[in-house]
């Protein structure tokens, strides 16, 4: 999850009837990412209403409160969202995501999230590219959660990856992960010469083994030269991707250390 921080502005709208794309689930499709949705059998929602969230989160401790995204950012998200899907073959998509909800805020545990997950849904934000919710930033934080979801769903080699990181270095709460990066004020995106040399391409990797897969897994996605030049740098990048790419790689064949550093 990320723990920091499409029509026109009075677009015409419609839900759609669903209909059944494969799985026999059914699902409302809000006008602008129709295509999407029938392309690949994905749910997209930003009007939120009783079923935006699942129930437990409207309960303590979770207590999720959200404000509506306004008409004006959707109209950016179905080119994004097509930007980011183009990364993963059609099948992984359809088989791990099942809906992708958009909001301007969301507070959960009274914190703002960026992004976070449940259950194959991914929770996006935007508040405007003047607010720091730049096109890179939103196709950034898909990877980051998509990534988490593949985790979760697939046999990922958890010690091989932190048997990866320098000797001595050790994730900051292991126990908690993201949430208390966010909460101790160490959930920064910035990078630095000292965080690469322990493996992490950000402050908010750090924190836990699943944000550190996931934050590496969204730079090699949305930013693959600066991918490259840390791995010629730094020998843990080098080695981490060595185990990022073998977990990719069965995934689906199509995921190859050329395609995806564009050499």
């Amino acid at each position: 999850m990320h723990l920091y921080r499409i029509g026109k502005k009075n677009v015409f709208f419609f839900v759609l009837a669903a209909f059944l794309i494969g799985t026999g689930y059914a699902f409302s499709v809000e006008e602008p990412f129709r295509e999407l949705s029938e392309q690949y059998g994905i749910e997209f929602k930003y009007r939120i209403d009783d079923d935006f969230f699942p129930s437990y989160w409207r309960r303590p401790p979770v207590d999720v409160h959200a404000e509506p995204v306004t008409d004006k950012e959707i109209e950016r998200f179905p080119r994004l969202i097509a930007m980011a899907f183009s990364k993963y073959p059609a099948q992984l998509l359809k088989d791990n995501l099942r809906a992708v909800y958009i909001t301007r805020t969301l507070y959960c545990y009274g914190v703002r999230y960026g992004a976070t997950y449940s259950n194959g849904t991914i929770y996006l934000t935007s508040d405007g590219p003047d607010r720091g919710y730049s096109d890179n930033y939103l196709i950034s934080t898909f990877h980051h959660e998509f990534s988490s979801i593949l985790l979760n769903n697939y046999s990922f080699p958890g010690a091989q990856w932190v048997a990866s990181n320098p000797r001595g270095v050790r994730y900051r709460y292991p126990g908690e992960g993201g949430y208390r990066a966010l909460v101790e004020g160490t959930g920064s995106l910035d990078g630095s010469e000292p965080l690469y040399r322990e493996g992490f391409v950000n402050d908010y990797a750090a924190s836990h083994m699943e944000e550190d897969f996931s934050e590496f897994s969204a730079c090699v996605f949305s930013n693959p030269l600066m991918m490259k030049e840390l791995m010629h740098t730094y020998p843990v990048m080098k080695n981490k991707f060595e185990v990022w790419i073998e977990f990719f790689s069965k995934l689906d064949r199509s995921f190859t250390r050329e395609k995806i550093l564009m050499k």
